[in-house]
């Protein structure tokens, strides 16, 4: 059975029209530049973003709450539809941890539904194609469990490199 929503979020690095195309729901995250308000990370500029990196002013993502994890995934819950997460690495952020949490409390909530979750142990495109790769798998008709053990393997084969400056 193909009825399942794939769910990422921000550290994916995908935008919000490769999201679309994709079928795949993007949990937001904020960022912070140089102590500022903190914004929605889908509402800054990317240019401006990289000037201002450029111009030595400090960026940080703050995690995603378990609010966001419980609001996003009870839409598809509370709609008959299962869930497969695939966050940033458990190991690069308390994010994983949030979903995880949430899945917890919802599997009480909705007992006939299935929430899969994906450390992705990547972060950036890394975490990305790994999204990509799920999409590809669903769109082939991979129920949610098949692309859960798929997933599950391949990021046991993958390996994908980034630099923070």
């Amino acid at each position: 059975m193909n009825n399942y929503k794939i769910i990422t979020d921000f550290c994916s690095d995908l935008t919000l029209d490769m999201a679309e195309k994709l079928d795949v729901e993007i949990i937001p995250m904020e960022v912070v530049i140089d102590g500022e308000e903190p914004v929605c990370g889908f509402d800054i500029d990317v240019s401006d973003f990289y000037a201002k990196l450029r111009a030595k002013k400090s960026a940080q993502t703050s995690a995603a709450n378990l609010d966001s994890f419980i609001h996003t995934f009870e839409k598809y819950l509370a709609a008959g539809e299962d869930i497969l997460y695939i966050g940033i690495a458990a190991g690069l952020s308390c994010t994983f941890a949030a979903a995880k949490l949430a899945a917890g409390e919802l599997s009480e909530k909705y007992p006939d539904r299935k929430i899969f979750l994906i450390n992705s142990r990547s972060g950036s495109i890394g975490e990305g194609l790994i999204v990509h790769f799920a999409a590809e798998k669903k769109a082939e008709g991979a129920s949610a469990r098949e692309n859960y053990l798929y997933l599950k393997d391949i990021v046991k084969r993958f390996h994908s490199e980034f630099t923070l400056n």
